[in-house]
C-alpha cells in the first residue's frame, strides 16, 4: 500500500460493545499525523434503540468537542453481523465475478440473498485468469444492518463514504509496521474485544481467511466479578495491572488489600489467584486459535506464520502475549502501529501501544482515505 497525497482522512468511526472511537489523520511528505483522536464509553443496555442513542450522542459530542474536519465517514459493522470466508470461483468470458460470488455466497448465508449485501476481495490475481479457478474472500451482510448502520451516522451529520470490514481495515494497519510496505510473510493479527474477537491471516499484505473467536475480555471480567464479588471495573483493574500469567510476586497497594484480605476472597499471591479464574478460558482460545493455525498450516502447505500481533483493548491484558507465545510456539506481540505516527501534543505523554489497544481498528478505517 501507497500513501496517496491528502491534506485529511475521513474520519473513522470504530463503533464498539462499550464504546465509540474517532480519529481522523493527515498525511504530508509522506509522514502520517493525527489531526484529531477521541473515545466515549458506552453504557451496557439490552434495547437496541437505547443503544443507538448512546452511539448518537456520543459521535456528536465528540464531533462538538474535538477538531475534527469535513462530514465524510468510514466505519464498519460487528463482526458477528458480517460473514467473510475464502471461496474458490471459476471464472469464464461470460461470468462477472462479482456475480459468481453473490451466487456462491447464498449456499452460505443464514438469511435470503436478496436481502443481503455481497461483495469480494481478491486474494489471487484475478488478471488473465478466464476459464481458471481463482480464490476471493467473500464479504456479505444484511442490507437491513447496513442501512441502520448508514442511518444512525447520517443523524449525526455526517456522511458514510463506505461500511468497510475488519480484515481490511487491519491491512492498512499492518502496512505501517513496513512503513507502507507488506509484512515479511504469513501474519495474523487477534482482535481481542469485550464480546468477541477476531482473528485473520494475511499473506503478502491481503487478507485470505477471517475467523470468530468466542473469547472476550468480558468473559474474564464476569468470572472474576463473579467469583471475587467485585464490581466490573475493578475487576478489569486488576486483570491489567497482574495479568493471566502468575508473574512476579508484586506488591499489593493499600486498597487492594482490602480487596486481598477479605476472608474466602484471596490470597496476597494476586496474580496466582486471578490466573486460576482465567485460565478455563484461555484453554478455550488457545484450542480456538490451535484450530485456526493448524488450518492455516494445511492451507499454505506447511508455512509458518512469523507472527502473531494482538489488537484491541484485550491486548493490555498483561502476559496475555506470554502465554500464547508459550502456549503456541509462535512469535506474539502488541500490535503498535502509532509508533509510526506524529501524535497529538495532548496524548504524546499516552503510551501508544495503549492508543494502538484503544484506536487501531478506527486508524485503519480513517487510513482508507490515505493508503491505496
Amino acid at each position: 500500500m501507497q500513501l496517496k497525497r491528502v491534506s485529511r482522512s475521513p474520519i473513522g468511526i470504530d463503533i464498539g460493545s462499550d464504546s465509540v472511537k474517532m480519529i481522523q489523520i493527515s498525511s504530508r511528505a509522506s509522514k502520517l499525523s493525527v489531526l484529531d483522536m477521541a473515545s466515549e464509553k458506552l453504557q451496557v443496555v439490552k434495547e437496541s434503540a437505547e443503544i443507538d442513542q448512546q452511539i448518537l450522542s456520543a459521535m456528536k459530542k465528540m464531533l462538538h468537542d474535538g477538531r475534527f474536519k469535513g462530514k465524510t465517514v468510514v466505519t464498519t459493522l460487528s463482526p458477528d453481523l458480517v460473514d467473510i470466508r475464502p471461496l474458490t470461483i471459476n471464472i469464464t468470458d461470460s461470468q462477472e465475478i462479482g456475480k459468481v460470488v453473490r451466487w456462491e455466497a447464498e449456499s452460505y448465508l443464514s438469511y435470503p440473498g436478496d436481502e443481503a449485501v455481497v461483495d469480494y476481495i481478491p486474494i489471487d490475481d484475478l488478471e488473465g485468469k478466464s476459464g481458471q479457478a481463482a480464490t476471493v474472500l467473500m464479504v456479505a451482510a444484511r442490507k437491513t444492518d447496513v442501512l441502520e448502520r448508514m442511518e444512525l451516522i447520517s443523524k449525526a451529520g455526517l456522511r458514510c463514504r463506505v461500511i468497510d470490514i475488519i480484515p481490511d481495515a487491519l491491512a492498512r494497519v499492518l502496512s505501517l509496521f513496513q512503513n507502507g510496505g507488506s509484512p515479511a510473510g504469513p501474519v495474523a493479527t487477534v482482535d481481542v474485544g469485550a464480546r468477541a474477537s477476531t482473528v485473520v491471516l494475511f499473506r503478502d499484505g491481503i487478507p485470505v481467511l477471517s475467523w470468530k473467536l468466542t473469547f472476550s475480555t468480558n468473559q474474564l471480567r464476569d468470572a472474576i466479578t463473579e467469583r471475587l464479588d467485585l464490581d466490573g471495573r475493578k475487576a478489569l483493574e486488576l486483570l491489567k495491572r497482574f495479568g493471566v500469567q502468575p508473574g512476579d510476586k508484586e506488591k499489593p497497594n493499600p486498597n487492594e488489600l482490602e480487596i486481598l484480605e477479605q476472608p474466602g476472597k484471596m490470597s496476597r499471591d494476586i496474580s496466582g489467584v486471578l490466573f486460576d479464574i482465567v485460565l478455563p478460558f484461555l484453554g478455550e482460545m488457545e484450542q480456538e486459535l490451535t484450530r485456526f493455525l493448524n488450518y492455516c498450516y494445511s492451507e499454505m502447505r506447511g508455512e509458518r506464520i512469523a507472527k502473531l500481533l494482538l489488537f484491541g483493548g484485550g491486548s493490555l491484558l498483561r502476559n496475555l502475549d506470554y502465554y500464547m507465545k508459550t502456549k503456541m510456539e509462535i512469535d506474539v506481540e502488541p500490535g503498535d502501529p502509532f509508533k509510526e505516527i506524529e501524535l497529538p501534543d495532548e496524548v504524546k505523554g499516552r503510551s501508544t501501544q495503549d492508543l494502538s489497544a484503544t484506536y487501531s481498528m478506527a486508524l485503519g478505517l480513517a487510513l482508507r482515505g490515505v493508503l491505496q
